[in-house]
């Protein structure tokens, strides 16, 4: 059996990841898998680099953005009542129309629903769900968060299952958190009374076990608190890499049995669903040109220039 990465973060996620395209190409090609999907957080900067080396490497790259959702990004500001705060929601595109609605929404987040983050919100993502899959993301994540309040799934769960259909899944990791072992179990009781598949992701955020002290090295610096800080928030240690497909299916297999193997072998029959049209050279590209030498004060500009720099 083996596995696709469909939450996974490169070095475009700034200040929170570090996994290098090329490196990352070469290790799925490496280790037979044959898709990857890249998600980083409310960007995709780093999709045409890894689209150069994923055709280098012959992998299969499955556009993705880890997108911060809320209720309604006009009413959601400020700090009253938390109205302001997000939550996680992996969407990877299946095809050329979900790759349109991808970027679509990726604009969007970044313009009209920016506020201390790139934002979409729940119309957004009812206008443009086309061609989407939906995985419920992190401990950040738009199930987890109602799910640390106590407060009941079903409502939301319906709701992003009524968007997306069956393209939604409730997505279980394991990253040595007890709190995230006890998440996970609310999601595969949820998964059993509701007929919702599961998912098995590792969220990678850096390319080999090694890399972890560099992870937590820039995530400190992000933050802007010291490494030795007791009460920093911190990744778990090693448990974010690009993790091999028999180190995923061990590690699930071991901890949920068959329920466990299904979550990995859904990663595959996700990938298998994706295929996008993914162009990495552009041959008509129109730069304008600015005749700036022929602008008012130019050559006031360029004597000021000589008598500062003396060249």
């Amino acid at each position: 059996m083996s596995f696709t990465h469909l939450h996974l973060h490169t070095e475009y996620s700034l200040r929170d990841a570090l996994t290098p395209p090329e490196g990352l190409m070469k290790k799925c090609a490496d280790h037979g898998m044959s898709s990857v999907a890249v998600t980083d957080h409310g960007t995709l900067m780093g999709m045409h680099k890894c689209g150069v080396y994923a055709k280098k490497y012959g992998v299969n790259l499955i556009p993705g953005n880890e997108v911060y959702v809320v209720p309604d990004t006009e009413k959601c500001r400020g700090r009253e009542w938390m109205r302001g705060k997000s939550s996680h929601l992996v969407l990877i595109a299946a095809d050329d129309t979900g790759w349109h609605n991808l970027k679509l929404l990726t604009t969007m987040s970044n313009s009209v629903g920016f506020y201390a983050e790139p934002r979409v919100d729940y119309q957004m993502l009812r206008d443009h769900s086309d061609g989407l899959f939906a995985l419920t993301a992190c401990l950040g994540g738009v199930l987890a968060k109602p799910w640390f309040k106590e407060q009941p799934l079903g409502l939301p769960l319906d709701m992003f299952k009524d968007i997306f259909g069956d393209r939604f899944f409730l997505e279980i990791q394991l990253n040595g958190q007890e709190v995230q072992e006890d998440y996970n179990r609310s999601l595969i009781s949820l998964s059993a009374n509701t007929g919702t598949p599961l998912v098995a992701t590792v969220d990678a955020h850096y390319l080999d076990r090694e890399d972890s002290h560099k992870q937590d090295l820039i995530f400190a610096l992000g933050m802007g608190k010291s490494l030795d800080d007791p009460n920093r928030h911190r990744y778990p240690v090693e448990r974010h890499s690009v993790e091999t497909p028999p180190e995923v299916l061990e590690k699930f297999a071991t901890a949920y049995g068959q329920q466990g193997r299904k979550a990995v072998q859904n990663t595959i029959a996700i990938s298998e669903n994706c295929s996008v049209n993914f162009e990495t050279e552009r041959k008509d590209y129109l730069i304008p040109s600015v005749p700036i030498a022929e602008a008012d004060h130019y050559q006031d500009f360029i004597n000021w220039k000589r008598s500062v720099t003396g060249s």
